[in-house]
């Protein structure tokens, strides 16, 4: 198949082998889908482009699965016209997905693409202005010819494996979703944002005739919802009842896709679901995706491999010849950290650690050395595309720069919320020759070999924590905190302290978004603050002293709360020395109009209320259930 991809050529085979395989005549494909009824009635209306032989259609579905295969795992995935491809969304299934996966496949449709696929609507292809339109036909014809799984370029993955989804199709290969009901329809909407099929399905030809015959006539006058979108599938598919697999709308539509400002949305709220769709077109997020925009495979991706003028510097490629590499050496004495707050946020206790406490205590040749945003600027780098100067990265662009910087220039790069606690001794850490990671902290020497395989491994989406080891010989001299640096290098830590009443924070919230809400509680209360992650708690149960453990990430949207229990707990000490265990809840519609305190002298919680987090005594903690 000349100017095919390779994945697509593969594709082919595949299918084409499955075809061959087929003894029953598949004579669906001559079969046409008859339309009655276009605009003769209302557009909701039952009666209004109905199919008029679905019989015959589902007598094709009956005779198609006896021999059907199974449903391909390939993603598949469109991008075509001239606007920036959302890769933030993108990534997070040709990258990440597809490395936690290995057994899938993904392949992203552009107009190079496009050009060599052969379409039974061709022509209305051709002849269609709006992308969004386009993307509709092309769906069913990939769909058709290859079998998989489509997904809209606007839904971004939850990181679940899409497997169970797949298998619940097994008895229909095909399964498609509705999506969440809005009080403005009379009925219930198929989506067509996430599809999953068999190549040759009946059912996709089904609906691609559908529109070849509706298509001239609503075209000019509806829509695209009402003719290539999701109620042309629910006339052509719902309405006349035809056999499918429908799972729960929460998998895929958490909530209806009216999404202005992505920022906003915290996806840990949707624990059940596989997926979250953003809506690019109806939410007008052309603005957000080229603000926001960040490609984890800009020297693959076409539309952002020719890009020059990255925020950190020159994009260079990933060296073939790894022979000049080092495999064995001494790290240089050098600690280095990373720095991103504005003005006087930095956790100067916490860095003073290192540069006072650490180099007096060891001496020998050992130095400092403190990244800014400025300093970082201006070099080259293997994933430029990945670092921003305007907003906060994120965990994986923090982790991997920090890569990029001891593979040029060797040293031991050191997260914030790791310090320095020893007395006069050098880490056992600190020892190791060419390479060593633990308690969030790796050192290399400068091209490292291990170190560019570990950098190129995140760079194709290997999960990130890549040097977090709670069994690292340093535990003894240094205390981590568990957090990375995302959060710490933009957190603007307060510059005064107070007494909270506890000697430890527990954050077992399980969230980005409380991470500087507690890192900043933890430092103005001069306590150590330990991130707890699911199946950790023994962390927890084995702490002796007095300490604070957040359950809910609802505690970091409310500052005012934070502020209040320092005070709070002094009160109870002396009203009450001899408590033992402490809910705190937030109730809402109370008829206050500011922050208020109080204890709650009933057994019985308002409806308007949750419980937040927990504050044990010592000796308790083993009592604790999440």
């Amino acid at each position: 198949m000349e100017g095919h991809t390779e994945l697509e050529g593969e594709l082919s085979e595949r299918l084409e082998g499955t075809l061959s395989l087929k003894p029953q005549n598949r004579w669906w494909e001559d079969l046409d889908c008859h339309v009655h009824n276009i605009a003769s009635f209302d557009n909701w209306d039952h009666r209004e482009c109905c199919v008029g032989n679905a019989d015959e259609w589902k007598s094709a579905i009956w005779d198609y699965l006896p021999d059907s295969q199974e449903i391909p795992l390939v993603i598949h995935q469109i991008w075509v016209g001239p606007k920036e491809p959302p890769c933030v969304w993108l990534d997070t299934w040709r990258v990440k997905y597809i490395h936690d996966n290995p057994s899938w496949d993904y392949k992203l449709w552009t107009d190079a693409e496009v050009e060599e696929l052969d379409m039974i609507n061709q022509d209305l292809y051709d002849m269609e202005g709006m992308y969004q339109c386009k993307a509709d036909l092309l769906r069913l014809e990939i769909l058709y010819k290859y079998g998989g799984v489509y997904i809209d370029a606007d839904m971004v993955s939850l990181e679940k494996s899409l497997d169970k989804v797949v298998s619940m199709a097994d008895d229909t290969k095909f399964l498609i979703m509705f999506e969440p009901d809005t009080k403005d329809k009379p009925y219930s909407v198929i989506g067509n944002s996430f599809i999953a099929t068999t190549p040759g399905h009946p059912l996709l030809r089904m609906l691609i005739m559908y529109i070849r015959n509706i298509y001239h006539h609503k075209r000019p006058y509806h829509g695209v919802e009402w003719v290539t979108g999701p109620l042309a599938f629910t006339k052509c598919l719902v309405h006349p009842d035809m056999p499918m697999t429908i799972p729960p709308t929460s998998y895929f539509y958490p909530q209806f896709h009216y999404v202005p400002n992505p920022d906003a949305i915290n996806l840990d709220m949707f624990p059940d679901s596989y997926a979250f769709q953003f809506g690019y077109t109806c939410s007008g997020l052309e603005g957000w995706v080229k603000n926001n925009n960040r490609c984890k495979k800009a020297l693959d991706c076409a539309a952002h491999k020719r890009r020059k003028d990255w925020p950190f510097g020159v994009l260079e490629p990933f060296p073939e010849n790894t022979h000049e590499m080092v495999e064995y050496g001494e790290i240089p004495k050098v600690i280095h950290q990373f720095v991103f707050q504005d003005g006087s946020g930095k956790p100067e206790r916490w860095m003073r650690t290192w540069y006072d406490h650490f180099l007096r205590s060891v001496g020998d040749g050992w130095t400092y050395k403190c990244w800014d945003i400025e300093s970082l600027k201006g070099g080259k780098y293997f994933c430029p595309h990945m670092y921003r100067d305007d907003r906060q990265m994120d965990e994986d662009a923090v982790e991997i720069l920090a890569m990029e910087v001891i593979y040029r220039h060797g040293g031991y790069y050191v997260p914030l919320t790791s310090f320095y606690s020893g007395e006069g001794r050098l880490p056992k850490l600190f020892e190791a020759d060419t390479h060593v990671s633990g308690s969030g902290i790796f050192g290399s020497v400068a091209k490292g070999r291990k170190l560019f395989f570990q950098l190129k491994g995140a760079y194709h989406g290997s999960s990130t924590n890549r040097f977090e080891d709670d069994d690292s010989p340093a535990k003894t001299d240094i205390i981590s905190l568990g957090y990375s640096d995302a959060s710490a290098v933009y957190c603007q830590f307060p510059q005064w302290s107070r007494f909270l009443g506890a000697e430890v924070l527990f954050d077992a919230t399980n969230s980005k978004q409380t991470e500087q809400t507690m890192l900043c509680w933890a430092y103005d209360s001069n306590v150590p603050c330990y991130k707890v992650g699911r199946g950790k708690n023994w962390k927890i149960q084995s702490e002796i002293s007095r300490c604070v453990v957040a359950v809910d990430p609802e505690i970091g949207r409310f500052p005012s709360l934070v502020n209040s229990l320092p005070g709070f707990l002094k009160d109870l000490d002396e009203q009450d020395p001899d408590w033992d265990v402490l809910i705190f809840g937030l109730e809402w519609n109370a008829g206050e109009n500011s922050f208020t305190k109080y204890r709650v002298n009933s057994q019985y919680t308002s409806p308007d209320s949750k419980y937040l987090g927990t504050k044990l005594r010592g000796h308790f903690p083993h009592r604790l259930i999440f």
